[in-house]
């Protein structure tokens, strides 16, 4: 009895997921490379996949939550593809309602560099805690 009361209030959304595939020119580096007398343009490769979930709540305290997951990977030059970045997002949602939500990431992204591709940095990762509102 409490299962199907509980599942009467929850309403599954859907999941959503989204890949990208990046390719292009990097305009500063192909500029420093100018500047040096090195002719050749340094292009970038990378991907990302997102999924997300959303949970719908019949409640006068929040009205959803989703868990967030995004993969990524980046080579910023293509003619050293073992130099690259690689990322791990865990993310949570909590909806207060349609135009109100509380986010939290935890973003890991591990870098490795030309002098050492063996060893990797998590110098650039990072968490945030966020309160949006739109209108």
């Amino acid at each position: 009895e409490v299962a199907e009361e509980m599942s009467e209030k929850i309403k599954f959304g859907k999941l959503n997921t989204d890949l990208e595939f990046l390719y292009g020119l990097d305009p500063v580096e192909t500029g420093y490379r100018k500047i040096a007398g090195i002719e050749d343009d340094v292009n970038f490769i990378g991907a990302k996949i997102q999924t997300a979930y959303k949970f719908k709540f019949d409640n006068e305290i929040l009205t959803g939550l989703e868990p967030v997951l995004i993969l990524g990977y980046i080579a910023p030059d293509t003619e050293f593809m073992d130099v690259n970045k690689l990322e791990l997002l865990i993310g949570f949602n909590v909806y207060i309602d349609e135009y109100i939500r509380f986010m939290i990431n935890g973003d890991l992204i591990l870098t490795n560099n030309k002098l050492n591709k063996s060893e990797r940095s998590y110098n650039e990762s990072n968490a945030i805690a966020q309160f949006q509102v739109s209108w």
